[in-house]
């Protein structure tokens, strides 16, 4: 067998992690003795990319003795926004076709194994994989993120691309998700495979298949990390600190982790690591950071961006790990903290949250709603705001509302309470406002989010973090990992591709089931207002 990767780039990130930690779960595999392929040689790897790769570890197949990989960049991979000239679907399958052969990789002994090729970043993309399907290669695709999930500006840009290469308008939906025996998909979630599954995607066709979690590298002694810190960010014995080690992207949800600050005031100290960078996201991170620095001097932005001390500084003098976010694809940060020997804090998201509770990991303080008054905002502005922005995507993915999705949508803002995460940044600066200004306010949202309180005044159980920390790398680490991938490989090699990929069918059932209202959030979809 021979194995191919395939992303538009190396730089450093999450789907980029993933790759890495593949190939490091693929070595444990064959330390274990549980990879047959290539039983006495090494397995050969190749790694398709678009050109970039800043942070890439080149080194890492010297630490691989059971892998011999390769590198080829094609700059017909990358983003469309990074291209200068927009490839077509023709130039893509005849580049990787290419670069295959070259490389000795047959279409007999090879598993392309492709990540996120549906996203929406590269229009070309999904139709040259169709067609390199129908050239007989067996394919694996990789599903992070699903381009009908909230996604409608990508989701505009595949469709563009459509029209100027003249595929058909009706069918080109079901054509990002090949369908054929040797074309199967690996997910990260168990609720993605469900997805797949409704839509019409045969059951064997769908794998499990859950990021790698490794060990982190040793961390600093804590005592020495605080004291390190102890100028920048005002550490004491008296105050604790959390940190949110993400991008600081709007579905992350950084307004709420600064009204966590505002609540527990000098007691508390909250790190985010790293700035937002596209064009699109940074407005809204520069709102927050202004807002953070006016408001509560206790939050602090770009941590893994200073010089006097590293990340893994802050994450040893970290008392708990922190999440906000509003949206995973598969939820490292739920994991990660516990490896790290920190507890993890923060909101709960149950369709990945779940997969790891059913796996025997104990979430005890994740919230499923931080509450405040809807007395703060203009309930009838924000209804009316709320129903044109999810209209608005419905319209952009061609999706009909049934009434009663309407009577959902308009049930988040019916009580006298509402879900600070449902709303958009404007609302979300005005109660953090009235937090700052109004401390009866403050004592009121305390009273209504009992849990924070418990956060501060409890300390974290090492017991729990000791057992947690086993679980996910028990059922999530590298063996576990190169477990699922074997099997995976080998479902794949034992079908002999003779079939032509068509287009599935129900492709409708996607969109419809991830754009349901109860999933729509203002701060993922809606239009920024500040």
């Amino acid at each position: 067998m021979k194995l191919a990767f395939l992303h538009y780039h190396l730089n450093r990130g999450g789907v980029t992690r993933v790759i890495e930690g593949h190939l490091r779960a693929l070595q444990r595999a064959r330390e274990k003795g549980f990879l047959a392929f290539c039983p006495n040689a090494k397995l050969p790897v190749l790694v398709l990319y678009g050109g970039r790769a800043e942070g890439w570890p080149w080194a890492l197949g010297d630490s691989l003795p059971a892998l011999a990989i390769h590198y080829k960049a094609l700059s017909c991979l990358d983003y469309d926004s990074e291209q200068e000239t927009l490839p077509t679907p023709e130039l893509v399958t005849a580049a990787i076709e290419e670069a295959l052969q070259e490389a000795g990789f047959l279409p007999e002994e090879t598993i392309l194994h492709v990540h996120n090729h549906s996203v929406g970043k590269n229009a070309a993309l999904p139709e040259g994989i169709f067609r390199l399907a129908a050239r007989g290669w067996r394919i694996l695709l990789q599903i992070h993120d699903f381009v009908e999930d909230f996604r409608p500006a990508n989701f505009r840009h595949l469709a563009a691309g459509v029209l100027r290469w003249g595929n058909n308008p009706s069918t080109w939906q079901g054509r990002l998700y090949p369908q054929a025996a040797h074309v199967h998909y690996a997910v990260l979630t168990h609720a993605a495979a469900a997805v797949l599954a409704r839509s019409g995607v045969p059951a064997e066709r769908i794998h499990y298949l859950p990021n790698p979690i490794a060990m982190v590298a040793h961390l600093p002694a804590r005592a020495k990390a605080r004291k390190k810190l102890q100028n920048s960010l005002g550490l004491t014995s008296d105050n604790s600190y959390w940190l949110y080690p993400v991008r600081a992207i709007r579905r992350k949800n950084v307004g709420e982790a600064v009204l966590l600050a505002a609540l527990g005031g000098s007691k508390v100290r909250i790190g985010i690591s790293l700035p937002a960078t596209s064009p699109a996201e940074t407005p809204a991170y520069r709102f927050w950071r202004r807002l953070a620095q006016d408001l509560c001097k206790n939050v602090y932005f770009e941590l893994a961006l200073q010089t006097q001390a590293d990340f893994t500084t802050h994450l040893a003098a970290a008392d708990r790990v922190l999440t906000t976010s509003l949206a995973e694809g598969f939820g490292l940060s739920f994991l990660e903290a516990w490896v790290c020997d920190r507890e993890l804090v923060g909101r709960d998201l149950p369709e990945v949250v779940d997969d790891f509770r059913n796996l025997g990991v104990k979430l005890e303080r994740l919230y499923r709603q931080l509450v405040v008054p809807a007395s703060v905002v203009e309930i009838a502005s924000l209804r009316s705001y709320l129903r044109n922005c999810y209209r608005e995507v419905l319209d952009c993915y061609g999706v009909r509302a049934a009434d009663s999705w309407w009577e959902q949508l308009d049930q988040k803002v019916a009580g006298k309470t509402l879900d600070f995460g449902d709303l958009d940044e404007l609302d979300q600066a005005r109660i953090i406002n009235r937090v700052a200004d109004d401390k009866a306010f403050r004592f009121q949202l305390l009273e209504e989010n009992p849990w924070f309180e418990d956060w501060l005044k409890n300390p974290s159980d090492p017991e729990l973090i000791a057992a947690n920390k086993q679980h996910v790398l028990d059922n999530l680490g590298l063996e576990a990992v190169g477990r699922y991938l074997a099997r995976i490989y080998e479902a794949l090699l034992a079908i002999t591709p003779r079939e032509e990929p068509g287009p599935l069918e129900q492709f409708h059932q996607i969109a419809e089931q991830l754009l349901r209202p109860e999933r729509f959030r203002l701060i993922r979809s809606g239009k920024l207002r500040v």
